[in-house]
């Protein structure tokens, strides 16, 4: 399967309170490896979280995935995954996005999420589209106030836990 990705390379220094931050888009197996471990290290609240990161590296490694992590010389403290949404082609779906506490709200977040859309509007895509947990009101607002509205909320994962689906035209 050919990657819808893989001719996109991108490397990107941002300088973030005299951090020196390397976004990349993930590519080697050693790279899918490495933010696996990452993700692993932060559990989330939903149902079969380790199953659904098993099946994510696989998918990583045969490109129906793809991302982008940051680090800081080779520490790992951030990524995001993405894929074509599967009922809407022409939206690119956020599965992940992840910062490491100690480097929360000093803009990583921001610049994936950033990098990101750059890449979905390169590859013609009409929208993004993330989910969170309703409770998630940090989230929520970093999320509205980099533009997406809220679509709508429902169960997706468990049926006695909302989610709240956000949506940004680009």
């Amino acid at each position: 399967m050919v990657n819808i990705f893989d001719d996109y390379i991108y490397i990107f220094f941002i300088h973030i309170f005299y951090m020196k931050i390397r976004l990349k888009l993930i590519e080697s197996s050693e790279e899918i490896a490495r933010v696996y471990d990452f993700l692993k290290a932060f559990p989330l609240e939903y149902p079969n979280y380790s199953n659904w990161l098993k099946k994510c590296r696989k998918e990583l490694k045969e490109g129906h995935k793809s991302g982008f992590y940051a680090k800081i010389s080779s520490k790992i403290i951030g990524s995001i995954i993405f894929q074509k949404h599967k009922q809407q082609p022409s939206v690119l779906e956020i599965k992940n996005l992840r910062v490491a506490g100690e480097y929360k709200n000093k803009g990583v977040g921001t610049q994936l999420l950033d990098l990101t859309e750059e890449l979905a509007k390169k590859k013609n895509f009409k929208g993004v589209q993330i989910d969170t947990h309703s409770e998630n009101i940090d989230m929520i607002n970093f999320l509205l106030k980099r533009g997406f509205k809220i679509e709508k909320q429902e169960p997706l994962y468990n049926p006695k836990k909302q989610e709240t689906i956000l949506h940004k035209k680009i």
